[in-house]
């Protein structure tokens, strides 16, 4: 997805060079103040998607000229991140909806907005603001130059969160062939839910999902947002199944006896020259083990595909 970070800049009132910013973001005479950082999953004005693997960051705020000049910058913005990487944004300042301040009067404020695309996996850490040459100024004849940094870097564990409906940054989970995340709108989640699967609500807090005549899950809400996803991963009324889900019920209900373990789970493949072995593995606290192992047999071979759940205790060399 891409990640996009908007800074929202509004217009508000006067105040003298005192403008009181978190530790004074300023540079010249053009203040910088933030106040929230959103996670959208589209783009400005909701047209494009930052695409699979990447996601939007947003931080909206203002900028006021706090000095005496009318100011005519471009400026820039850069979001700093994990690992120590860089990405450069889009700037969308006021009605203009680009990076220019154009004759930006004492006091006055505009609307802006920078937009990051960034990886997922990848956490913002500062926004950094700036322009790159040294005059603000509009006019040519003794123009006001900046003696000091031309950025400012505001940490992004400063700037309060707003809307999270990145699913990068929220738990995601695959309904149908749709997937849903934690957080996303009512209004999304049905959207979504529509391009391939049927939905009935239960009251106002839960829909039931089925996706080609089969059960696909269930979606909670609260507040009009997506607060729990279930997803049906398979079925099946077959006899054995039955029998092998029931056996392995029985060894978790008997270890337990009902009480809440830590379980240590990993999987294993296995090739053969006659099929394939699938096999997982759950470690109890106690040092029990308890084996889910699946049987999937090369065409044409006399053995049948199968399911087995074991128990061990000890030392079991070949688990």
């Amino acid at each position: 997805m891409r990640q996009v970070l908007r800074v929202v800049m509004l217009a508000v009132i006067v105040v003298p060079s005192a403008f009181a910013l978190q530790g004074d973001k300023r540079f010249g005479e053009l203040a910088v103040l933030t106040e929230r950082a959103d996670f959208p999953e589209r783009s400005p004005g909701g047209y494009e998607k930052a695409g699979t693997g990447f996601h939007y960051v947003s931080v909206i705020g203002r900028v006021k000229n706090i000095g005496t000049h009318a100011l005519c910058i471009s400026i820039h913005a850069t979001l700093k991140t994990t690992f120590d990487l860089e990405t450069t944004g889009s700037v969308r300042l006021g009605p203009r909806n680009n990076e220019w301040i154009n004759q930006l009067l004492p006091n006055e404020e505009l609307n802006a907005e920078f937009v990051f695309r960034v990886k997922d996996g990848i956490l913002p850490v500062a926004l950094v603001v700036g322009q790159l040459l040294r005059q603000q100024s509009c006019g040519h004849n003794n123009p006001y130059l900046i003696s000091g940094p031309l950025t400012v870097e505001i940490p992004f564990k400063s700037i309060p969160q707003g809307d999270v409906t990145s699913a990068s940054s929220q738990p995601a989970l695959l309904v149908g062939s749709e997937a849903l995340s934690i957080n996303m709108t009512r209004e999304e989640a049905f959207r979504q839910l529509s391009r391939c699967c049927q939905s009935r609500p239960l009251g106002e807090r839960m829909v039931v999902v089925s996706y080609k005549d089969k059960a696909a899950g269930t979606v909670y809400f609260e507040h009009d947002r997506v607060v729990g996803i279930a997803s049906e991963r398979n079925s099946s009324t077959e006899r054995g199944t039955k029998d092998s889900a029931l056996a392995f019920y029985r060894l978790v209900d008997q270890l337990s006896h009902g009480t809440p373990t830590e379980v240590m789970m990993y999987s294993q493949t296995r090739e053969s020259s006659n099929g394939t072995t699938k096999t997982v593995f759950l470690q109890l606290g106690t040092g029990r083990k308890i084996m889910i192992r699946l049987f999937e047999m090369d065409p044409g071979r006399d053995m049948l595909d199968g399911v087995t759940v074991s128990e061990c205790v000890g030392n079991c060399a070949d688990w």
